[in-house]
């Protein structure tokens, strides 16, 4: 089976209006394994930038605004990646993520803002939740309330370091590392 690892980070929550600076992915061929490809872009024109997702992350608009590469020239080289990585036969491939719904969501929209009509011919879906793997492999009475990637990965003694969080790189590693963990055998 070949899986797509891949984790975004936003100008906001909201993929009608935000929109993706920061895209990790780790593709994985059965046992093999892809370096992460990395990429941060501008963000489309008139996207909304909330300040609160831009200071978790630590950026700023000026930040967002020197970046060199468009967000429409990243979209269509992962598009690329993906076809590479399909195959002659084409395959599709399992979209993976921690929280899933919200990167599904986000990549799904920044295609079709692009035009790019490649998205269900690439992806299964569902996608695969690493969140929801993770959570009904921890006893319910020792779960922490809030299960972020951080607190999922301290349920199986997964080194996390809060201060690399929301990197997509950093935080696509640690979701691979949770789903090795966690996918049934």
């Amino acid at each position: 089976m070949k899986y797509a690892l891949i984790d975004v980070e936003t100008t906001g929550l909201d993929p009608k209006t935000n929109a993706i600076w920061q895209i990790a992915m780790i593709l994985v061929d059965g046992p093999i394994l892809g370096a992460p490809i990395v990429r941060e872009f501008r963000p489309y024109k008139d996207s909304v930038l909330d300040p609160k997702a831009l200071e978790v992350c630590g950026i700023s608009k000026n930040y967002l605004d020197r970046l060199p590469l468009t967000s429409v020239d990243v979209a269509w080289e992962f598009v690329s990646i993906i076809k590479k990585f399909r195959g002659a036969m084409g395959e599709r491939v399992h979209f993976v993520a921690y929280n899933s719904s919200f990167d599904y969501q986000f990549v799904r929209e920044w295609y079709n803002r692009h035009h790019i009509h490649a998205f269900a011919g690439q992806f299964y879906w569902p996608s695969i939740d690493v969140a929801g793997m993770a959570s009904l492999k921890v006893d319910p009475k020792t779960r922490p309330r809030r299960f972020r990637l951080q607190e999922a990965c301290g349920c199986f003694d997964i080194a996390f370091d809060t201060k690399a969080a929301h990197d997509a790189q950093y935080d696509i590693e640690k979701t691979y590392e949770l789903f090795k963990k966690v996918m049934p055998k």
